[in-house]
């Protein structure tokens, strides 16, 4: 019985010994993309909008390095043109509301944009810079994005600044 017991309790032991070392192993580092968006929404959640603005093209580059077009691409490019529409950087924010409308249009719901939402911010980035042309793109994108829920939050500015340059035309 006694080595019955031993061979039990060896047995015990090793177990006790593969689930600490399996505890004890490091857990995998994020990827550099969701590093940098995790720094980009603490920064957002901060009102840190240039700290924003440099984590999300960060995290926007490392997502088309890893990914390409795939993966999360379009939300971050979507996130970057967003944070530099808040800053008013209007010219800067095109590029990365052009790929965002681009995957969105593609992909679709796959690609995590609404395509309403790209339009209007593709709209908003080139309605400074552009021409009546720009007024027409956006108004028409304004006009596709009635009735659509849960798109307010980019509808209204888009509206309101297309409100402000057919007033200043």
């Amino acid at each position: 019985m006694q080595d019955r017991d031993c061979r039990v309790a060896a047995g015990i032991m090793v177990l006790l010994l593969a689930a600490n070392a399996a505890a004890a192993e490091p857990a995998a580092a994020p990827s550099p993309t969701v590093q940098h968006y995790q720094a980009y929404a603490q920064a957002l959640e901060q009102g840190n909008l240039p700290l924003a603005e440099t984590e999300a093209a960060s995290a926007l580059a490392a997502s088309v390095a890893q990914y390409g077009d795939g993966g999360h691409t379009a939300v971050l490019a979507s996130n970057l043109a967003g944070v530099r529409l808040l800053l008013g950087r209007y010219s800067a924010a095109v590029e990365p509301a052009r790929k965002a409308l681009a995957i969105a249009e593609s992909q679709g719901d796959a690609s995590g944009v609404d395509v309403h939402v790209a339009r209007l911010m593709l709209g908003r980035a080139e309605l400074p810079g552009g021409d009546a042309a720009a007024m027409d793109r956006l108004l028409q994108a304004v006009q596709e994005a009635q009735g659509v829920p849960g798109i307010d939050a980019e509808a209204y500015p888009a509206a309101v600044e297309l409100a402000t340059a057919a007033h200043d035309a």
